[in-house]
Parts: structure tokens; C-alpha cells; sequence
């Protein structure tokens, strides 16, 4: 008999799904959004998401600078569509800023996870 915690086997499972999309070299597995997010970041934030754009490429979010410290987050990964992408998203970047700037490894670890 085995006893599984649900939660945890469908965060892993995200996880995976998150992973693979993010290290995939063909097209991502990306959905646009019927209305997109506006976002209104910090300058830090917004500097953090610059250094980290191609990050959020990778992993299958569309998102585009809409003017001074503000992005546009028109598509998201497949896997993420119900979810709150926007809340999402600042949490992506609120983790990506307690890493180390210089442990990419890790970062995309933590970014992924944050994600999944």
C-alpha cells in the first residue's frame, strides 16, 4: 500500500511539465491570453525582469515592455493558463531576486519550481 500526498505528486508533476517546456528547443508550449496582464513593476523589478527576459521566453510566457516599468504579459505556458498569472509572474521575479545573480543554474531551478 502506498500513500501519496496529492498536492506534492501534482506540484511534481507541474514541475515536469514546466521543465521539459522550459529546456524543449522547438516551439514552446505556449497560450495567449483572451486579455492580457498589465503589469506595474518596481524599477528593481523591472530591472531584474530585463536581466531575466530570456528566462520567461524560455519557459513559455509572452511578455513584452509596455512602457516605463510596466509589462504586458499577453501568453503563458499551457500548464498555467487557470492560474493567477499575474501574482505568478511577481513571484517569478520575487524569487529570482533571492538567488544569487550568478548561479544561473539555480536560479532557472528556482525559477522553474517557483512556476510549477
Amino acid at each position: 500500500m502506498y500513500i501519496m500526498d496529492q498536492h506534492a505528486a501534482h506540484e511534481r508533476i507541474m514541475f515536469e511539465k514546466v521543465k521539459k517546456n522550459f529546456y524543449a528547443e522547438e516551439e514552446k508550449d505556449s497560450q495567449l491570453m483572451i486579455l492580457p496582464d498589465i503589469i506595474t513593476l518596481t524599477h528593481k523589478e523591472m530591472g531584474i525582469y530585463r536581466d531575466n527576459r530570456q528566462m520567461f521566453e524560455r519557459a513559455g510566457f509572452v511578455v513584452d515592455e509596455f512602457g516605463e516599468n510596466t509589462v504586458k504579459l499577453s501568453g503563458v505556458p499551457n500548464v498555467l493558463l487557470d492560474l493567477e498569472t499575474k501574482e505568478l509572474f511577481l513571484e517569478a521575479l520575487d524569487e529570482i531576486n533571492t538567488v544569487a545573480r550568478t548561479a544561473k543554474q539555480e536560479i532557472e531551478e528556482k525559477f522553474i519550481a517557483t512556476v510549477a
